[in-house]
């Protein structure tokens, strides 16, 4: 890959401060942006990218109006809050139609810090549980991305992302007959023991993430998922 820039999210201000100063300490020399600075100093921060510097690191309050061509990769260190904003930043990388690279970096407690900035809105939330879905999943990430803005993609898997380039290893087999016996497939209807009915919204190996009346998604083991027949399978 050709050398270029490389613009380094997290989810706050002191996760960008903190990794700033890392970085600094490695020797790695870089420009800090967040929104709590004081304007002078964001505008000199975004001056600097823009004139040369390799490395931002930021909060998301950096993006809006940047067109540099040659950033060759974007790295979110912290989980973003929604497929949209990670495809929004993600896409600042290889504008000048070269090869570039986007790394998410998945913790689980990421998941809880955005569903606290979601607060209790439902939709806000529903977002951050479809990231964190897209973090941990093993399908391509191309037709997954597409898949969510409701667009067909040309092609199963992509080739070029982590997921078909290096797909997980299979599961062992006790694994994968809790899965046969469960039959549960995307858009099914199921109950699920202390929180009711709900609809299947991926499957996974060890997991199945089921949305619920307003309780957002949430994931389950799926030998305690039971799909709900439909009149014509009784």
């Amino acid at each position: 890959m050709e050398k270029g820039a490389a613009i380094i999210y997290s989810a706050t201000v002191k996760a960008a401060e903190a990794l700033h100063a890392w970085l600094e300490a490695q020797g790695k020399r870089n420009v800090l942006y967040h929104g709590r600075m004081p304007k002078r100093a964001r505008t000199e921060a975004q001056d600097a990218f823009m004139g040369g510097a390799s490395t931002m690191v930021a909060t998301n309050a950096f993006g809006m109006g940047i067109d540099r061509a040659d950033i060759r990769a974007v790295i979110h260190y912290q989980l973003p809050g929604s497929l949209e904003a990670y495809y929004q930043e993600a896409g600042r990388a290889g504008r000048d139609g070269k090869e570039a690279r986007c790394t998410l970096l998945y913790d689980h407690s990421d998941r809880r810090l955005q569903l606290y900035f979601a607060g209790k809105l439902p939709l806000h939330r529903r977002k951050v549980e479809r990231m964190a879905l897209y973090a941990r999943g093993t399908a391509c990430r191309w037709r997954a991305i597409l898949e969510y803005f409701d667009e067909r993609a040309p092609f199963e898997r992509c080739g070029h992302c982590d997921a078909c380039v290096a797909p997980a290893p299979a599961p062992e087999a006790p694994v994968l007959q809790v899965r046969r016996e469960a039959t549960l497939q995307v858009g099914d209807q199921v109950q699920v023991p202390r929180y009711g009915a709900g609809v299947v919204q991926s499957v996974g190996d060890d997991r199945v993430a089921v949305e619920l009346p307003r309780r957002g998604i949430r994931e389950f083991i799926p030998r305690f998922v039971r799909r709900v027949l439909r009149r014509k399978e009784r």
